[in-house]
């Protein structure tokens, strides 16, 4: 069991709320949304809840789509100059959430300028979010029946949002088999909600784990 008081994005069952591509709140347009909270998931990584541009609306993002975050970072080592840093998101929440969506993000240090920023910029500050066409990946429903996803780290996000397509539609008899690789037991993201999910659907989503940095007879992690 985890540690940490999960946010209702990582907890819920899989809701199938679809819409058309062209309809998500962000345009072509960098658009400063605020950050409502930050909730930390595990010692590295935190979901991140941003007011949507209209909070009496959902996102209205397309499944499989991302957004594009941007911030102006510090350049190098200047203490004065700064340039914009532009990086795809993927929410894992639903357009079932009114008003905001939520971001898996992991913290990478120095090795990650805007998942450092992200991790610690202040709640109610804002952060601009745009959405182009090419942000627009294949669109459920799938056409195939057996899926397998590869999946690591917050590469787990796009997937999730996936999930909710498949698995919350009590219709779809697609069958997906998860491969999903982390470096230890206790840092596995969204390991509850994928175990839920299984447990709920045993018949449509198989997942197995693959540890690389697993310290030998470390069971404690799934007691």
């Amino acid at each position: 069991m985890s540690e940490y008081v999960l946010p209702s994005s990582m907890t819920s069952p899989p809701v199938k709320a679809l819409v058309p591509p062209g309809e998500c709140q962000f345009t072509p347009e960098f658009t400063a949304v605020k950050l409502l909270e930050r909730v930390a998931v595990s010692e590295t990584t935190n979901v991140l809840r941003f007011a949507t541009p209209d909070e009496t609306k959902p996102l209205n993002l397309s499944t499989c789509a991302c957004i594009l975050a941007k911030s102006d970072l510090p350049k190098g080592d200047s203490a004065t100059e700064t340039e914009p840093v532009i990086r795809p998101y993927t929410p894992i929440s639903t357009n079932a959430q009114i008003g905001s969506f939520d971001l898996l993000i992991k913290n990478y240090g120095d090795m990650g300028r805007m998942s450092r920023h992200m991790a610690e910029m202040p709640v109610g500050s804002t952060m601009e979010f745009k959405h182009i066409p090419p942000n627009v990946k294949k669109q459920a429903p799938f056409p195939q029946k057996k899926i397998g996803m590869l999946v690591g780290g917050t590469g787990v996000a796009p997937m999730i949002q996936a999930l909710h397509a498949i698995l919350g539609d009590n219709d779809d008899d697609t069958h997906v088999s998860m491969l999903y690789g982390s470096r230890v037991s206790n840092d596995i993201l969204g390991v509850e909600l994928l175990s839920k999910w299984e447990q709920l659907h045993p018949t449509k989503l198989t997942v197995t784990h693959i540890l690389s940095h697993e310290p030998e007879g470390d069971s404690s992690a799934w007691d």
